[in-house]
């Protein structure tokens, strides 16, 4: 695998302009995606979460038998990273639709916001 140039370096920050450049890039993944039929990106979507299944689970097994301040700072670094990931994917999305609404503000949303349960923050 060649070096790409579309990666966060978060030990020294991620910068709104770091986002936007790794938008750019997402925004041609997307379209090599949007070759595929509905029957391929369901497969594919299916496959990956399969993925993002198993490996949750096993995170969760081996971050519980951590003392706590190595479960903590586990914790912290996986959500400042997955943050970013959100960040950078919701770039991407404001690109496609520049009349979307505003996000809400964290007291307007209803609904839990964790991609793995309870046990990132259950301990």
């Amino acid at each position: 695998m060649g070096k790409f140039l579309r990666r966060f370096e978060p030990l020294y920050g991620v910068s709104r302009p770091m986002i936007e450049a790794e938008a750019k890039h997402l925004a041609r993944e997307v379209e090599s995606y949007l070759r595929l039929s509905l029957t391929d990106l369901r497969q594919k979507l299916t496959e990956r979460g399969e993925k993002w299944n198993h490996a949750d689970e096993a995170l969760h097994a081996v971050v519980l038998t951590l003392p706590e301040r190595d479960r903590l700072a586990v914790q912290c670094l996986l959500v400042r990273d997955l943050h970013h990931i959100l960040e950078l994917y919701l770039e991407y999305a404001r690109r496609c639709q520049p009349e979307a609404p505003a996000p809400l503000k964290p007291a307007e949303v209803d609904v839990p916001r964790q991609p793995f349960g309870e046990w990132l923050f259950g301990g």
